[in-house]
Order: structure tokens, then C-alpha cells, then sequence
């Protein structure tokens, strides 16, 4: 018995029991650490979990603390931190992500628990580099796209904020941290990390007016990139760059619901309705975004008639694995509109899977459809609520469009 306890407080004296508060926590990707805040929170057995990225929140409910072991779980993203405190306390372990049918990215994880809350302070001086970002908006160019993007810093209470807007979607809420002392020679870096994507940018000043750096995803993507200030730096309108193929009814195409049966998107509560079509991916930061700002349209505009759908292109093309996933999204967002399994995520089988439009370039793509059928616009990709100034006027896009179809005589 006695030589029971005494192994048994040995196990315990191994196993730390992470302490509850704000952690500094990073992925150790190809470009050096990428960090991000973590709070951790106990309420008898139960853990909660909340990541930081700039003035963002992150709530995990999915949090388990088991056999020396901390479990947190991302399952809309199949994704997961698994770690344990060494003997100083620190958190150390892996982030796991299934990116492909085939491929898992996988992560070192580490976090390190701090007094204060991530973030800067309320006042005192910044660095000159930090002084001369903010806030500013840049004309970004990647080596690796032909399309422009958009730079955008911006300052909320304490917090400086950037995020990368491209013609697919925004990076979302990127940390900007300066790195003056000279770290890796590069004094910037603008860091996310929110259970589904790794960001990690980092720059230097080649003059007073332009920044040019790398950028890391996950665990092997890299490009470079260039930044100029440019106050009136703009992306092209997001309605002109994916059109309608006309020549394809929107009754013709099937898709699997989430209980395996096909089903015509014209048929059902769907058949000569006004409607939105989204179509995303549960894997998704841009889609996750938008999720709840369609649900809150189809609460908004459904008793006038409007009607909502969603189409899945996902990771695995396993039908049981993606629905599964779906239904996770679903009850994430707590969406009462039809969702449907539409195929692999690769955009050139979502868009031979899906010929209404000339091509499937960005997930979300989200269509707004007459009482006929017939499309009456296409926006491409989302500017979520990171981007300030270009979210709100998406709001205000798409309810002018949704008036519209909601307005217009059926023919």
C-alpha cells in the first residue's frame, strides 16, 4: 500500500497540473516561432480554453485535462493541441491537423505561463519601426500570386491589428509584434494562430516606405513578399470576379445531404425561393466566418421568403468522414439551413463537381439566386470581421443584393 502512494505522488510530482491564467504560447513552423496568447480556465473538472490572436477571442470548450496529458480540441477543424508541462511547468507537445486525404500537419507546440495578459500596454512608447506602421494600409504582392492583396494595419483600444486582404479571402486577425531588437535580422512579425491555420509573416524595412519578408503556413508552405504604403491601396470588386455559367440550371445539380440522399438544389423548401448558396469548407477560417453572418440573414429575411444553403467541399472525399465534419459546423454555427457534401475541396473538382460557375476559385463563394434560378450576382471569397472597414461594407452588399431578390417581381 505504502510503496502504492509513494508511486502514485511520484506520478503526480511528474505531472504538473497546468495552472490556470494566460499563457504565452507558440508553433515552432520553418520561420521560427510563431506565438499567440492562450488563457486557460477550470471550473472543478471542467477545463475551457481561449487563443488570442490582437483583440480576438477564440473560445474552446473542448478541453480536457486527463493523465498527465492537456487535450485541446479544435473538432470543427479536425484539429488538436496535445501537450504536457515538463518540469518547470512549461507546456510542451503538438499541434495535429488533418490537411488532406493523406497528410497530417503537425506542429511544436510550447507555452510558457506569464502574469500579464498577451498583448501591449495600455500606454507607453513603441519601438520607432512599431511608431511608423500604425496604421497604414499597404499594396502587398506575394511571388507567388499574379493577384494584388492589401496590408492593412489598424489600432483597437491598445491593440495593434493587421490582417492580409486577397481576392480569396483575408488572413484574419494577425498579432503584430516588433521585433526592434533584431531577431532572425527581420524587426516585424505578424503572427495567427485560431486551431485551423498557422500564419506566420515576417519583415523588414527596406526603406521608410516598403516592407518586404516571408510568409509561412502550417508546416511547409513559404513565399516571399513585398509591401508599399499606399493609402488607396483596394482589391478589384469582389462581385466581378466569378460569373454564372448560364448555360447551367441550378435545378440540374445534385448534391448529397448530410443523411447520404441526393437532392436538387431547386427542390424542397429551396424550390422558387429566393435564395443565398455558399459554398465552403468546415476547414475553412473565412468560411467560419461568414457561418454566422448567414445564419444571421437566414433568421433576418426568412419570414419575407429568403432561403439559405450550404455546399461542403472538403478534405477527405470520404462521404461519412466530410458529413461528419459538416454536422460539426453545423451545430457550431447553430445553422437551421440545409447543408450539402459537394465533394473534394480541390478547386478543380469542386468546380467540375459544381458548372454553374465559370470557375471555383475561393472558398467561400457564395451566389445570390432569383425565384427562377437564374443567378443574379457572385461574390467571391469574404472579407470577415478583421478587415473593419471592408466587412462592414459587405454587410452592406449583401443585404442590398438580398432587397433586391426579395423585391424583384418573379417573372
Amino acid at each position: 500500500m505504502w510503496l502504492s502512494l509513494l508511486l502514485a505522488a511520484c506520478v503526480a510530482a511528474q505531472d504538473p497540473v497546468p495552472s490556470t491564467g494566460t499563457w504565452r504560447a507558440s508553433l515552432e513552423t520553418r520561420g521560427g516561432a510563431l506565438e499567440f496568447g492562450l488563457e486557460l480556465a477550470r471550473t472543478g473538472e471542467a477545463w475551457s480554453a481561449v487563443l488570442v490572436n490582437a483583440d480576438e477571442r477564440i473560445g474552446v470548450d473542448a478541453v480536457t485535462w486527463k493523465d498527465g496529458e492537456l487535450r485541446i480540441e479544435f473538432p470543427h477543424y479536425d484539429s488538436r493541441i496535445v501537450a504536457r508541462p515538463d518540469h518547470a511547468g512549461t507546456l510542451v507537445g503538438t499541434w495535429t491537423k488533418r490537411s488532406a486525404p493523406e497528410r497530417v500537419t503537425e506542429l511544436a507546440f510550447r507555452a510558457v505561463a506569464v502574469a500579464a495578459p498577451i498583448g501591449p500596454p495600455p500606454s507607453g512608447p513603441a519601438s520607432t519601426a512599431i511608431r511608423t506602421l500604425e496604421p497604414s494600409r499597404w499594396s502587398l504582392r506575394f511571388a507567388s500570386e499574379s493577384d494584388a492583396a492589401v496590408l492593412a494595419i489598424t489600432r483597437e483600444s491598445a491593440v495593434l491589428r493587421a490582417t492580409v486582404l486577397t481576392t480569396t479571402g483575408d488572413y484574419r486577425f494577425l498579432s503584430v509584434a516588433d521585433r526592434a531588437s533584431g531577431e532572425r535580422g527581420q524587426p516585424l512579425a505578424f503572427s495567427c494562430f485560431d486551431g485551423a491555420h498557422a500564419f506566420l509573416f515576417r519583415a523588414s524595412w527596406t526603406d521608410d516606405t516598403t516592407l518586404a519578408g516571408d510568409f509561412w503556413s502550417g508546416a511547409t508552405w513559404h513565399d516571399t513578399w513585398t509591401a508599399s504604403l499606399d493609402p488607396d491601396a483596394r482589391l478589384p470588386d469582389p462581385f466581378e470576379l466569378t460569373r454564372a455559367n448560364a448555360n447551367v440550371s441550378l435545378a440540374s445539380l445534385r448534391f448529397r445531404g448530410l443523411d447520404g440522399e441526393l437532392r436538387s438544389l431547386d427542390e424542397g423548401e429551396l424550390h422558387g425561393a429566393p435564395r443565398l448558396v455558399q459554398l465552403f469548407g468546415t476547414w475553412c477560417p473565412n468560411c467560419n466566418d461568414e457561418a454566422p453572418y448567414l445564419a444571421e440573414l437566414d433568421r433576418r429575411f426568412r419570414g419575407r421568403g429568403l432561403r439559405v444553403a450550404g455546399i461542403a467541399f472538403e478534405l477527405t472525399g470520404e462521404f461519412e468522414r466530410d458529413a461528419e465534419q459538416v454536422r460539426r459546423f453545423r451545430e457550431r454555427w447553430k445553422l437551421e439551413y440545409p447543408l450539402f457534401v459537394g465533394g473534394l475541396s480541390d478547386k478543380a473538382a469542386a468546380s467540375k463537381a459544381f458548372p454553374l460557375l465559370d470557375k471555383v476559385r475561393a472558398y467561400p463563394t457564395t451566389l445570390f439566386v432569383r425565384r427562377d434560378g437564374s443567378v443574379l450576382a457572385v461574390h467571391q471569397g469574404y472579407s470577415g470581421p478583421a478587415t473593419g472597414p471592408a466587412h462592414e461594407k459587405l454587410r452592406m452588399e449583401f443585404e442590398r443584393s438580398i432587397e433586391r431578390l426579395l423585391t424583384e417581381d418573379p417573372k
